[in-house]
């Protein structure tokens, strides 16, 4: 049977001359183990941070280049995707949901003017992708994106083409 002996470093009982885990052993065992763990943990965090926003600067870019266009089908489904790629428990994508709805809104037939509700519509644009822009790091200035939206440029058919 082993005897108790005392530790000389510690000053504690030891057994069999095998020493206690301090503190400073049992935190390196643990850092060993979780370690791995949280590492990939946080890779997978950024990873999908990552890809959350290059779908949103997909949708701004989808946007930003068919504004002179906006029937296309390009232009809407970007538009329905922006409820899904944005939250709202972000000011700053909160702030793109309230202009992409007051957009959405203006979409309905109205009593304005053909002239009017074009108006109301390059402007509720214009709002979206400012608000979109901020959320993303740029800096737009909302007239300049509302007179190039009222630039309509024609359409290239594939008879145009031929």
């Amino acid at each position: 049977m082993p005897t108790r002996t005392q530790s000389r470093k510690t000053g504690r009982a030891d057994q069999g001359g095998k020493r206690a885990m301090t503190t400073p052993d049992v935190l390196i065992v643990v850092a060993i183990l979780l370690g791995p763990i949280l590492a990939v943990g946080g890779m997978r965090w950024l990873d999908r941070s990552r890809d959350r926003r290059d779908r949103q600067l997909a949708l701004f870019r989808t946007l930003m280049a068919t504004r002179t266009h906006t029937a296309t089908a390009e232009h809407i489904q970007a538009l329905n995707a922006i409820d899904v790629e944005f939250s709202p428990s972000r000011p700053s994508e909160a702030a793109v949901l309230a202009a992409w709805r007051r957009h959405a809104g203006h979409q309905a037939p109205s009593d304005l003017s053909a002239e009017d509700w074009d108006a109301r519509r390059r402007a509720g644009l214009a709002d979206l992708l400012v608000a979109m822009g901020a959320a993303l790091g740029y800096d737009l200035d909302r007239e300049h994106l509302e007179k190039s939206a009222a630039a309509r440029t024609p359409v290239a058919t594939s008879t145009d083409l031929l």
